[in-house]
This record gives structure tokens, sequence and C-alpha cells, in this order.
């Protein structure tokens, strides 16, 4: 959202970027471009979640009568958004950014929690003039969900950053002998599936000289570790948490694996074939299948299956595709082509998806 709100402000539009966070919790160049606005001096802490709900309310509510914008674009607090936005006199367009997969977290929920999110969703995306989801899975998903009518839902990838492309020129990874690294990337939880890219890890380096680099934090750390050592593979496996500029781990990989459960995209996948780097991923729900289009630019493996996994980081290592395709289709989803459709959407275009 930082990125986009810079490159919006590129095409002439004046962006004020609504916050819960604090100013300086932003870089500086957004500072440049956009208005940082805070809802809050400071946030305290609420024990009670709906207080903390209610609490965002009435601020958004005094930023929309006071400034006024023509879009309010909303990425967080989806009800509490459309609760501010119901009570001003002059509404802005409002257009909601829906990035998750819905349907693998809600399998998990009581029947009753599940009513409530459907609900909440109904009310606040039917009150909506747009939402923007990121694949056309994810946009059939919240258009079933929603019953939302046709061409509501508007699908816009995730953009990838050209500026990330710029590395140092330092080697963070240096390679030993002939071993393949290979990369898995983001954060240390169930969602992202690392468990089993471990496991698969576990029958390549079988197999040859290999190296497994995780890049990313969460709270997962301690027993990812420890199936590493239970494997047997913690020797060639680094951990070394959240970097700043994930090309320059790209750089020194030989590959890429994204080893998740579900994803609403999966920008780390474009990112890797920015890189010209090869891509591995499983079937998740949704976006790397159409990153991939069908496996034409990456090997497709079923969700949780480590020797699928395996056999396909093997497959791939071995005759590798070239690095100028899966760049030319990186170039896609390049920030340039994405934030121009955006620009259109705000400006009350409607036809600016496939």
């Amino acid at each position: 959202m930082v990125e986009l709100a810079a490159r919006l402000s590129s095409h002439g539009l004046i962006v004020d970027l609504v916050t819960g966070d604090t100013p300086d919790q932003f870089p500086d160049r957004i500072r440049e471009v956009a208005n940082v606005i805070p809802l809050f001096g400071s946030q305290g802490e609420l024990r009670n979640r709906f207080a903390k709900s209610l609490k965002h309310v009435l601020p958004l509510r005094r930023y929309l009568s006071n400034f006024n914008p023509d879009v309010l674009f909303v990425t967080w607090r989806t009800s509490e958004a459309t609760l501010a936005w119901l009570g001003t006199k002059r509404r802005s367009r409002l257009v909601f950014n829906a990035q998750v997969a819905l349907e693998p977290i809600w399998r998990r929920l009581s029947k009753p929690r599940r009513y409530l999110h459907r609900s909440v969703l109904r009310f606040a995306y039917g009150a909506a003039d747009s939402v923007v989801s990121p694949s056309k899975g994810v946009a059939e998903e919240i258009q079933k969900i929603a019953n939302l009518k046709d061409g509501k839902v508007k699908v816009l990838p995730n953009p990838v950053i050209r500026t990330l492309r710029e590395v140092s020129g330092q080697v963070t990874l240096r390679r030993r002998g002939g071993e393949a690294v290979i990369l898995g990337a983001g954060s240390l939880i169930k969602q992202k599936g690392f468990d089993v890219l471990l496991e698969a890890f576990n029958i390549i380096r079988k197999k040859r000289e290999a190296r497994l680099v995780i890049v990313g934090e969460g709270p997962d750390r301690d027993s990812l570790e420890e199936k590493a050592r239970e494997l047997g593979i913690e020797d060639d496996v680094e951990m070394p948490g959240y970097v700043q500029n994930i090309f320059e781990y790209f750089e020194a990989a030989d590959l890429f694996v994204l080893s998740s459960n579900w994803e609403g995209f999966g920008l780390v996948v474009v990112e890797a074939l920015s890189a010209g780097k090869p891509v591995v991923t499983t079937d998740c729900p949704y976006g790397p299948r159409e990153i991939l289009d069908d496996g034409h630019y990456g090997e497709i493996v079923p969700v949780g299956d480590s020797l699928g996994m395996a056999e396909a980081i093997d497959r791939t290592l071995a005759n590798p595709p070239s690095r100028q395709l899966l760049q030319n289709r990186a170039e896609e989803f390049d920030a340039e082509k994405v934030v121009e459709k955006y620009a259109r959407l705000f400006s009350g275009e409607n036809a600016v998806c496939e």
C-alpha cells in the first residue's frame, strides 16, 4: 500500500495515507509523496476486542467529514470503515482491497463465526462501489460469499516493485562448492507450509549437494528449527529472519519455492520471476497457478506433497527455464502497469481488468 500510494501520487493524485500507526513507522519517501494521517495520537492498549474495533469508527468519520476525499480505498477494518463512511453526508467512492483467500480460514471456524463473518462481508462489500482482489480465485470467492453482482469485483494483481530489483552488490549467500541454493520466503506460520518444504529438502539433500534458506520471521521458528534437527538437515538449513531486500537473496539462489497452504496472490512468486529465478509452487488457493499460467512458467505441485515438491525441485534444478522467459512474465505484473489500472479505477472507469 505504501508503494501504491507513492506511485498514485506520481500520476497526479493527491494521496492521504490514513493509518492506525504512527507516521514514524513509514519510510521517509512515503512522507515525501503522501500525507500520512494517524487516526490516533497514541493508541494505548484496549483489551476488549469490540472496543478496539469501535475505536476506529469516529476518528475515520472525522477524517472523511473534514477532508472529503473523492475515494476511500480500504485495506483494513472493513466493517468499521463502512460504518464511518455511512455516517458522512458527502460520501466518497468506496473501494475495498480484498487480499486474503477466505475459505481455507473459514473451514477452521465454527458455524456461528462463519455466519458472522459472512454477514459482515455482505454488509461492507455490498455498500462499496468496487472490490479489488489480486487474483481471479479470490474474486470468484468474494463474489460468491458476499453475493455481489457481476462486475463489482475487479481483478488487479499486486505489483512487483521495481525499486526492490536494485541490489547492493553484496553477496548475501556464499555458495559452498557446487551446492544448489533453494530459497523460501514468508512469515514463519502454518499457512506458509515450511514444514513440508523441510521434508522436501530432506529428500533433495539425499540426491544432491544443496542448501535451503528460508527468509522471514514468525511464531513457528522454534518448531521449524526443531523439525530440521529431527530430519538431520539443520547444518544445511539457514533461517536468517526478516530481510530488507529479498532480491539480494534471489540473486544468490538457484530456485525459489512457494510451499504455502493458501495465498491471496503470492507476490513473492512474481518477485522471483522478476529476478529470473525458476519457481516451484504448491497449487494453493489462490494466485500461484494464475501467475505461472497453469505451469507454463514453473512447476506446480499439490499442497502438502513433500515428495512431489522434491521431485519438481530436482527436475527444475536439472533443467531450469530461460531467465528471460521468466522475467518477461514478471513484466506483466510491473508496478507501473498495475498502478495505471488503479488510477483509472479510482477515476471511475470500469473497464480496468480483463
